[in-house]
């Protein structure tokens, strides 16, 4: 609930929708209630009143409020004009000073398509009680966009270098390499690197001026809470240790192709596949075994049902997936669906809060995947795998993690392995993640059901929630309430902390923004 300057009506209705098609009312006392926002997508104004000239957030414009989301693709008769409010301006602004201080004008000519861009901005369409009278924009209208100032603003390459790559906080994500438009980064040792002559912490480009691999970074600065309030509207509190999220809930895939091939219920397959065959997603950026060492995992791009069904499962080494984004755009895909750990499923929200606009249009979905640390191949398949258990890689089939390190072979055997002797090999990218449970995804996936077969199911956007509702209508998938599975909402809660744990506070190192560490109160 936000508040506004109080409309002069008893009780006004407020209507909003969470999907095209969709409305809600609700009659609510206007001392209280001005404004009430959902994420919804982009929806016109289309009256204000009493004074056409002043904007809605004027103290003169009082209003009965409605939010609502047009149809996809249709332009609603009467519509003029957007004004496009970020929720931390939702104040009375009292004259046009004050809110051309607070916005940029920009020309808007029409409505984008819903569900492009899932933001806490909210749209409004201003109506009046029935009666009242009614004064259109006129035609040729500003649109108000908000200014939106970044912690990564006139920053470059040497900043990211000393304050994430030589910190320890990078994770190799690789969004500063996709992004980096001179193409002047590389990827060595799961860290980008500078691949001109300048020397490691030096770029030309970036003294002229280019910040946009320090946008793009997830980890760079404010990263965390410029994230949170451009998807969310606002910044995780300590308790939620698991980020911002609509539901909880059990599902799994309802056709056998996807629950054989994927991991526990095969939920993120069965979307995948939905997504390609309705023409929603032209591709999907994941990982896929090496062809040169074996469960070795490498980024690919999959663009037809067999290619999920053939990259399914996890493989539990690192694969920078959001890689896969320059294969992509080589193949002229503009809508795929990318699919990653924490630290790569946060590169969608982080281009799309610093407005790095070119690589956030090409992602239409996110999924990510509840991890608390991925190992070096060295460790966990050479080391681990086959010296210390004698397996022949060319006869694993599956790999888990379900409290201990599960191997599988074509045999049927089922190999144990402690999983608190294998954390010598985490690997040194993943040492200082905060995220275990992919806190900027859509929707983010894990097997950490206490019985196989079905996946812990976190929706988070409102793009995921459109994702899910149709998924669900459509019968791709199935679920049933968390509650039913209480320990593992509890175990996920728990290995969220002790990653939340892991972000160094300001003290131990500068450069860091302290909000991925903060915890609730013990007491």
């Amino acid at each position: 609930m936000l508040q506004w300057n109080p409309v002069v009506f008893v009780r006004s209705t407020v209507t909003w929708t969470d999907c095209p098609g969709s409305i809600v009312s609700s009659a609510l006392p206007s001392s209280s209630v001005n404004v009430c926002v959902t994420e919804s997508s982009f929806v016109t104004v289309i009256v204000v009143e009493p004074d056409a000239t002043d904007s809605v957030l004027g103290s003169n414009a009082r209003l009965a409020i409605v939010i609502a989301a047009p149809p996809v693709d249709v332009e609603p008769a009467g519509s003029v004009g957007l004004v496009e409010l970020s929720l931390p301006l939702l104040h009375a602004a009292t004259n046009k000073a004050t809110l051309a201080a607070a916005t940029t004008i920009v020309r808007r000519p029409r409505i984008p398509r819903p569900f492009t861009r899932s933001v806490p901005t909210s749209v409004l369409r201003a109506s009046l009680p029935s009666g009242s009278p009614v004064r259109r924009w006129p035609h040729r209208r500003w649109a108000m966009l908000p200014a939106m100032a970044s912690s990564a603003d006139k920053t470059q390459w040497r900043d990211l270098y000393h304050e994430v790559v030589t910190t320890g906080l990078c994770t190799g994500c690789t969004a500063c390499i996709v992004t980096c438009p001179f193409h002047v980064l590389g990827y060595e040792d799961d860290l980008p690197v500078q691949l001109q002559d300048d020397g490691p912490d030096a770029c030309a480009h970036g003294d002229k001026g280019c910040d946009i691999c320090t946008r793009a970074c997830p980890r760079f600065r404010d990263w965390e809470g410029e994230i949170d309030v451009s998807l969310f509207g606002m910044a995780r509190k300590p308790e939620d240790v698991i980020g911002l999220y609509r539901e909880i809930v059990l599902a799994r895939a309802t056709d056998q192709e996807s629950l054989m091939h994927g991991q526990d219920g095969g939920v993120v397959s069965a979307l995948l596949r939905w997504g390609l065959r309705t023409g929603e997603i032209d591709g999907a950026c994941t990982s896929k075994l090496s062809d040169e060492r074996p469960w070795g995992a490498e980024p690919t791009v999959v663009t037809d049902e067999q290619g999920v069904l053939d990259t399914a499962g996890s493989r539990y080494t690192y694969s920078a997936n959001p890689l896969a984004l320059l294969q992509a755009a080589e193949q002229g895909l503009s809508k795929v669906a990318l699919v990653g750990m924490g630290c790569q499923s946060s590169v969608t929200g982080s281009t799309e809060a610093r407005r790095v606009n070119k690589w956030r249009k090409k992602i239409a979905w996110t999924f990510g995947l509840l991890c608390s640390k991925s190992f070096s191949y060295d460790g966990l398949m050479i080391e681990i795998a086959q010296k210390e258990l004698g397996i022949d890689l060319d006869h694993l089939v599956r790999v888990n993690i379900k409290g201990r390190l599960l191997f599988y072979t074509d045999t049927g055997d089922e190999i144990v392995y402690p999983l608190k002797d294998s954390h010598r090999f985490t690997r040194p990218g993943c040492l200082h993640c905060p995220d275990f449970a992919a806190e900027h995804a859509d929707i983010s996936f894990g097997g950490l059901g206490q019985s196989d077969g079905w996946t812990l199911t976190i929706v988070r956007t409102e793009r995921g929630a459109d994702i899910w509702a149709r998924a669900v209508e459509a019968g791709v998938v199935e679920f049933r309430p968390a509650s039913e599975d209480p320990k593992a909402v509890e175990l996920m809660f728990k290995l969220a902390e002790k990653s939340r744990a892991r972000w160094p506070d300001a003290e131990a190192l500068s450069t860091a923004a302290p909000g991925p560490g903060l915890l609730p109160d013990p007491s």
